[in-house]
């Protein structure tokens, strides 16, 4: 019985441990237990180590005299796998939080584990059950999660209640932006703009479901603030809906309709009618518009949709209310010719990526519309800040980076390889491109790499690719030198390393660890 008792001490400490890890890809995937079983699956991130060593142990406590051996080598295993086990609140690119969420979750999963090795240290042979316990580890927070939704429903409803309540008081004017690709830089860019008129909250880098949108509501929504910028992400036809629903829009904008995130849609038309359940509520409001990018248009449900609300719609793109009649990068920053109300006005902003001349315009468009003067707006461009690894450009010692780390569709990776190749030009280095490809593109995912593998021939002279093995086409189309790595850490190493003075130097990407660190277990 001690031996049993000593097993079980051993088992928790490896438990914890192992519980920590697999917590760690459950708050990336949003504490979704359908994304978090098909990663589960599709990354083989089942335990097997352990589970061999432990399974092989039981059998040597099953043979005669050796029960005492056997039970010894199982605890010893559960001890040794415990101390080897990475520790995702210190060891991540980004860490385990423990949110009290978190804890909620971790606290009804090590119960339900916990009370199992319970039953299993009094359970005469139970060697083999505690293979079975391993196994269910990752099980118990998806159990867990499902035994906490009763109780998550009402909290989440007593919060949404605090901030409807909230808005109904303040009345601010909600701008409401979704897209396939855009929606962020649009934001940070209109709510630069708008802050030259009046006092404007916007939500916080991706904060775009329900319940963040809540916490920066009851947080940080204050009677001063005239204008609310709500990005809004769709995860399947109704999230948008939902979130209209929630937070209701003034004026709304449209920024894309791509590839990007495909795998939640399957199809670009659903696509398209999932995003464009943001103009629900302009409908309903007589002097509301909705903001819309013309390339959005080449879904037949979105053409359908503007020939039927033209009145509605601020069309703006290569042709429309608003035109974008010519746009050039320099090497600090953009020249952009927007043709608005029949007259042609330039527009200088200090941003990279030709892409964004179109989620600029956008913002102008919006900004025009609430009542801006175009002059005002031309001041506010002229010093807009550079978003965050959204192609932020930085110099970096001897050489120049160009962060791009946040984005994952196609027209921006081909911004950004455009922009490398620009300022390699300007400054006379080498061109290096840091990647590990994009995520989420469905069927199309081979298709965009090679595409992206041919365009990179003329603009990168070294590529370092990360995890090769997801982005087969890329490799097999890029003929310029490779350099190949696992992680992303192995990529920072080679660069320090290797860098010259004035090379300039393309991060586009960055896995979340769900993606990119692939776990042995």
């Amino acid at each position: 019985m001690i031996l049993n008792v000593i097993i079980l001490i051993c088992f928790t400490a490896f438990f914890v441990r192992r519980l920590l890890t697999y917590l760690h890809v459950f708050q990336q995937d949003e504490y979704d237990p359908k994304r978090f079983w098909d990663w589960l699956i599709a990354y083989k991130a089942y335990d097997k180590r352990a589970s061999l060593w432990v399974g092989g142990f039981a059998i040597i406590a099953f043979l005669p005299g050796l029960v005492w051996f056997g039970k010894l080598f199982i605890a010893g295993a559960f001890a040794y796998f415990a101390y080897k086990e990475n520790n995702p609140l210190k060891n991540a690119k980004k860490k385990l939080v423990l949110t009290n969420r978190a804890k909620g979750i971790a606290i009804i999963a090590f119960t339900l584990i916990d009370t199992l090795a319970l039953a299993v240290t009094f359970t005469p042979a139970n060697y083999f059950l505690w293979v079975l316990l391993i196994q269910l580890i990752p099980l118990s927070l998806m159990a867990s999660v499902k035994i906490r939704a009763p109780m998550d429903q009402k909290i989440n409803a007593a919060f949404r209640a605090e901030a409807e309540q909230k808005l109904k008081q303040l009345e601010p004017f909600i701008i409401g932006i979704t897209g396939s690709f855009g929606k962020t830089s649009v934001k940070h860019f209109l709510s630069h703009i708008l802050q030259n008129q009046a006092p404007t909250l916007m939500t916080p880098g991706s904060v775009n479901t329900e319940m963040g949108i809540t916490r920066i509501i009851r947080e940080q929504l204050g009677a001063h603030h005239k204008y609310f910028i709500v990005e809004m992400g769709a995860y399947g036809i109704g999230s948008i809906e939902r979130l209209c629903n929630f937070t209701k829009p003034n004026l709304s904008i449209l920024t894309a309709v791509g590839g990007a995130h495909l795998e939640r849609f399957k199809d670009l038309n659903d696509t398209a009618k999932a995003k464009l359940e943001i103009a629900a509520p302009i409908l309903e409001q007589d002097n509301a518009v909705l903001v819309l990018h013309q390339s959005v248009l080449d879904q037949p449900y979105a053409a359908e949709f503007y020939s039927a609300h033209k009145d509605k719609i601020l069309l703006c793109g290569d042709v429309g209310d608003i035109v974008l009649t010519g746009a050039s990068q320099t090497a600090t920053g953009l020249s952009i010719n927007l043709k608005i109300d029949n007259e042609t006005h330039n527009f200088k902003a200090p941003i990279y990526g030709l892409h964004h001349a179109g989620n600029i315009m956008l913002a102008i468009a919006a900004a025009h519309k609430l009542g801006m003067s175009l002059k005002d707006i031309s001041v506010a461009v002229s010093s807009l800040p550079q978003v965050k690894h959204r192609l932020e450009v930085k110099e970096v010692g001897n050489y120049t980076l160009i962060d791009d780390a946040y984005n994952s569709n196609p027209k921006g990776f081909a911004a950004g390889l455009d922009l490398l190749d620009l300022l390699a030009k300007e400054k006379g280095g080498r061109r290096i491109l840091i990647t590990p490809g994009m995520v989420e593109l469905g069927e199309s995912h081979d298709k965009e790499h090679s595409k992206l593998g041919l365009k990179a021939n003329d603009k990168v002279d070294i590529a370092v690719l990360i995890q090769p093995q997801r982005i087969q086409r890329f490799v097999d189309t890029f003929k310029g030198e490779e350099v190949l790595f696992d992680r992303f850490e192995q990529a920072q190493s080679w660069l320090a390393d290797n860098v010259q003075d004035n090379d300039v130097v393309l991060i586009e990407n960055d896995l979340p660890d769900l993606y990119e660190r692939q776990l042995n277990l």
